[in-house]
């Protein structure tokens, strides 16, 4: 690489830098570097970059190699809606993450396919009160075929119909964020969340990518701390989805006991159906099985949170959805079986070591050394 070669690509990492607001510091730090001198060096272009060191700073950056030697990425790409975001500089970086994986995975369904798998889910409806958003909720869990207690299969079900969703440990930077592109559509998820937490995470999400176009959700928090009205109507959606009203009743009828519902079948039955107990009081206050204010009146209780504590601490942290997900992995080996995906490539995309495919895939049941020749004939 000649002098302009390194200044122009000493360039293009100084400016993918600072889209990310990340200092030269923090990048050094990230990128195992003594002193943060050695990144003033390459952006000026007075250092060379070695091919390990460019590929470190293609996934630090959320680029692809090729856009860094080549700067060919000129485009914008597709914003990003967040719920509760945090920190500038981690969102900036966890939303570049997140649209280079939701750009990935079609990628590599145009490799298993020929296509991306569009997003199919749509709001026939306009929304106006909460009332549409339950019954959004309700339909689209008939729709979807989810079943009694939806939050079981619901991450699965939509990645079939175009929804990609990607569990990341965004530290600091939000609860959830969601998009909508040219690969179809995507859902964050912030992997420190508890399990129930995600499951009503994707479910929140989802509405905004039914109602993308009809209620924007990046409007600025109000100053009182308010949430925005299509938050509120996301938060009743998730509720109709996740906690269907006839499987609620008769789970709910099934544990009164002299017209009282005890703190532990509370907490009980919101984990069956994958929700925070929170969640599920309110649903029960608004499906009319409680009394007006006695769930606000119950989530502040001591006794319950102590009860939802103990109860809940045995639960197992492994969330909804893989990381990265189960149909990411299948359509990657499908690439991978056909010759279409080198395997360092392969380890790339599902981060892992070149040595430790072969592990990966049998933790997920696949064989690397098999060949999935069968078919069955469709005609």
């Amino acid at each position: 690489m000649d002098t302009q070669e390194m200044a122009a690509l000493g360039a293009r990492l100084k400016q993918a830098r600072e889209q990310l607001a990340l200092s030269q510091k923090e990048v050094a730090a990230r990128m195992g570097f003594p002193s943060h001198q050695t990144i003033i060096a390459i952006e000026r272009g007075e250092r060379a970059v070695k091919a390990l060191e460019l590929s470190k700073f293609a996934r630090l950056y959320a680029r692809t190699v090729e856009s860094l030697l080549l700067g060919e990425e000129t485009t914008s790409r597709p914003a990003v809606a967040w719920r509760d975001r945090g920190n500038d500089a981690d969102a900036r970086l966890v939303e570049q993450r997140f649209l280079t994986y939701c750009e990935e995975y079609a990628g590599l369904e145009m490799l298993a396919e020929g296509k991306p798998t569009n997003f199919d889910l749509a709001c026939a409806v306009k929304i106006n009160d909460y009332d549409d958003a339950v019954r959004l909720g309700e339909s689209l869990g008939r729709q979807l075929e989810l079943g009694s207690h939806p939050a079981r299969e619901m991450a699965t079900v939509i990645e079939e119909h175009g929804v990609k969703v990607f569990v990341h440990d965004a530290g600091d930077a939000g609860s959830a964020a969601a998009t909508r592109g040219g690969f179809g559509a995507g859902i964050m998820i912030n992997e420190r969340n508890a399990p129930w937490r995600v499951n009503y995470d994707i479910a929140h999400e989802l509405f905004h990518l039914l109602t993308w176009e009809q209620l924007p959700c990046d409007a600025e928090p109000a100053p009182n701390g308010e949430r925005a009205l299509c938050d509120k109507f996301a938060n009743a959606f998730a509720q109709a989805l996740l906690l269907p009203a006839n499987s609620v009743r008769s789970e709910f009828e099934g544990h009164i006991r002299d017209h009282k519902l005890s703190y532990i079948d509370c907490v009980n039955m919101a984990r069956d159906f994958g929700v925070s107990t929170a969640a599920l009081l309110y649903r029960l206050e608004n499906l009319r099985l409680l009394p007006r204010g006695s769930a606000k009146a119950a989530v502040g209780s001591p006794e319950l949170k102590d009860v939802d504590r103990t109860v809940r601490k045995t639960d197992t942290r492994e969330l909804p959805v893989g990381v990265p997900s189960r149909r990411f992995v299948a359509v990657a080996f499908k690439c991978l079986q056909a010759g279409r995906l080198s395997r360092s490539r392969f380890a790339e995309l599902v981060n892992v070591g070149l040595h430790e495919v072969n592990a990966f895939l049998a933790e997920r049941g696949y064989d690397v050394d098999r060949e999935y020749a069968g078919e069955i004939s469709t005609a």
